[in-house]
Parts: structure tokens; C-alpha cells; sequence
């Protein structure tokens, strides 16, 4: 088959990383043709973050546009609006978020975003279970694998001079729903040595705490999660939620709000610890623990481990895609995907994102 993903753009993102995966997969089996077409290219010859599959062709939209697909996956929901420019069979949403979540309640986007995820009008493919039930149907999940060969214990990129417990803050300040900086705060308050990685860190935005602010490419990045003990991460919106899982892999364990897609691999007590989401008041509390009781520590990073050594390497999850992207494909939908665009660009009033 041939088959199309659209991105929005080619920043730091875990859905970008999956996406570019996902597509590698596919081409690896030799019975796909697999494109990546990007809307905003600017940024896209100079990436750097991560590695292009030489089996994939990463190529702008507006290259894209002369091909005939089998399916074409939108990815961020925007991209949906111009998906029907492609000639394609079945349009289809490769949905890793519930994206409307990532707005301001009562964002106009949001509206529009329900409009046309509700219309059940296109199939979807998502990552994690509990998409399921948000996504335009029919959906069909197969859960991302994980990159051993990015992804175990190696020598940390700051080595630690003493037993006392060291923690790492990943993600964009800029993206509130990550809520970077009061993690910041709450790590501060409690006196714990952290380092803080992503695209946007700043020494200047961190405190005297801080050991490290890191913007390392994904194949170094096994080495910070090696530096740390516990990743803490307070995000309330996600879709998978990887990092975690790469923590684990990586021999670290994780304190964590029990936002959607953390039940897919995290268990309380056993190889994390989960906080109610928004309370930064049990994250502190899990924190504590942690300082009090060693072996508890010890005790969720070697099931920490355990766990990600069982879950299914990205060449094991082949089959499953494949499957689930050939009842995709026998979904024949570009009359009624063009015309529910049309009608929600006359109901809702929306510009193309900025390039």
C-alpha cells in the first residue's frame, strides 16, 4: 500500500518521534511505500533531535500533493483540514492526544475539534486505549514500542556524587499542561538535586538545585535518564505517556499525576508512584516517601526495569499495525471525508496554523 502521515512540523515532540516509528515500521515490512509529508518545512532539513529512517520519504506538503494514497493519516488534528488536498482512497486520523485538551477551556478550536472527531466520518488509529474512546470510529489501537537500542542503562551524562536522591523534570516550560516550572517549585521546596531537559531549558529558569540544563538528541537521552533516580512528571494532558516508560527502561522509576495513558505500564506502588491528577500536594507526598525509604526506591525501579523489559520491542509491534491499517484501508472514504472538511470550515471559523 501506499501510505501517507502528515505533521504539522518537525519539533521536539514524542508524537513526531512515533509518527516517523510507526512509518519506519510499516516501510520495514517492504510491502508499503510510506511518506511523511510535513506542513511546516522550514525547520525540517536542519532537524537534529532525532534520526529520518532512510526507508521513509520526509518530504514538505506541498511535494506530497502529486501522489495517489491508499491511506492518509493526519496526525496533530489540524492537519485534518488540509488532509482532503491529497488524493487518497481512505483519510484516515492517527490521533495520539485528545488534543482539544491541550487549549484553554472554551478555545474556539475546541469546538471544531469535537465537530469533526465525533463525525465519525473518518477511521482512527491511536497509541493508547483509552483514545479509543474519543476517536472518530471505527479506532483501532496499537500501543507504540519501545527502543531498545535508544533506550537502557548507560553512564550518566552528569555523574552523581552522592546517594541522596536525584530527580529529573522533562518537557517544555512553554507548554503549560507539562506545568515544568511549579515541578520546579515543589522540587526547590523539598531541597532535591534535579536536572532539568527540554527544547526550551533554562539555567535561568531553574534553581540552586539544579545540576543540568540538558537539550540533547533522542539518541543521548538514555543518558539523562540514566543520571537521574526518579523522573517527576506533572502533566495533565498526554496520550501514550512514554517517557516514563523510557525511564524504566533506562533504570530509573517515576513520580507521576495519573493522567490518561499512564495506566498502560504504570502501577502504583509497584513500579512508580501516581499522584491524583493536579495535586502537587501528593506529589510532594510521594517525594517524601521516597527520601524516607531506600529500598522503597529500589524496590520500584527493579520493577520499574521488569516492566520495560517486557513490553514489545517497535519491530514486535509490526504485525499489529499492519492488521490494524488494513481495516483502516477497507474503509473507503473521500466523498464523505471532503465533505465534512467543507462543512467545518463554514460552521467553524479557523485560519492555518503560522509557518
Amino acid at each position: 500500500m501506499k501510505l501517507l502521515f502528515v505533521l504539522p512540523r518537525f519539533n521536539i515532540a514524542g508524537g513526531v518521534y512515533i509518527t516517523l516509528k510507526m512509518a519506519e515500521v510499516l516501510a520495514a515490512t517492504g510491502r508499503h511505500q510510506v511518506t511523511v509529508a510535513v506542513w511546516d518545512w522550514k525547520s525540517a532539513p536542519a532537524v537534529t533531535w532525532l534520526e529520518i529512517p532512510d526507508t521513509v520519504a520526509v518530504v514538505p506538503f506541498d511535494d506530497a500533493l502529486g501522489g495517489r494514497y491508499d491511506v492518509a493519516f493526519a496526525t496533530w488534528w489540524e492537519t485534518l483540514i488540509g488532509l482532503g488536498r491529497f488524493e487518497a482512497t481512505t483519510y484516515a486520523h492517527f490521533i495520539q492526544a485528545l488534543e482539544s485538551a491541550f487549549f484553554p477551556w472554551g478555545d474556539a478550536r475546541q469546538a471544531l475539534h469535537e465537530f469533526l472527531l465525533e463525525s465519525n466520518v473518518f477511521p482512527s488509529l491511536t497509541t493508547a486505549r483509552w483514545m479509543l474512546n474519543y476517536a472518530s470510529q471505527p479506532a483501532y489501537c496499537v500501543l507504540a514500542g519501545l527502543d531498545r537500542a535508544l533506550f537502557h542503562p548507560v553512564p550518566p551524562v552528569v555523574p552523581k556524587q552522592s546517594s541522596r536522591i536525584r530527580c529529573l523534570v522533562e518537557g517544555p516550560m512553554a507548554a503549560s499542561r507539562k506545568n515544568v516550572r511549579p515541578t520546579i517549585e515543589l522540587l526547590e521546596s523539598l531541597g532535591l538535586e534535579y536536572i532539568l531537559a527540554g527544547d526550551d531549558a533554562s539555567r535561568t529558569a531553574a534553581g540552586r538545585h539544579c545540576i543540568g540544563t540538558l537539550c540533547l538528541p533522542l539518541r543521548s537521552m538514555a543518558g539523562v535518564y540514566s543520571a537521574a533516580d526518579v523522573l517527576v512528571k506533572c502533566s495533565n494532558a498526554e496520550g501514550m505517556f512514554a517517557p516514563p516508560l523510557e525511564m524504566f527502561a533506562c533504570g530509573g522509576t517515576a513520580v507521576c499525576w495519573d493522567v490518561a495513558g499512564a495506566e498502560e505500564y504504570m502501577v502504583h506502588g509497584y513500579n512508580s508512584l501516581l499522584a491524583p491528577l493536579n495535586s502537587f500536594t501528593a506529589v510532594r507526598e510521594c517525594l517524601e516517601r521516597l527520601i524516607a525509604d531506600g529500598e522503597l526506591l529500589a524496590r520500584l525501579q527493579a520493577n520499574a526495569k521488569a516492566t520495560a523489559d517486557a513490553w514489545p520491542a517497535w519491530e514486535e509491534i509490526g504485525p499489529g499495525l499492519e492488521r490494524a491499517v488494513a481495516r483502516v484501508a477497507a474503509i473507503a472514504n473521500q466523498k464523505e471525508f471532503r465533505q465534512l472538511v467543507d462543512v467545518a470550515l463554514q460552521r467553524f471559523d479557523w485560519s492555518p496554523p503560522a509557518e
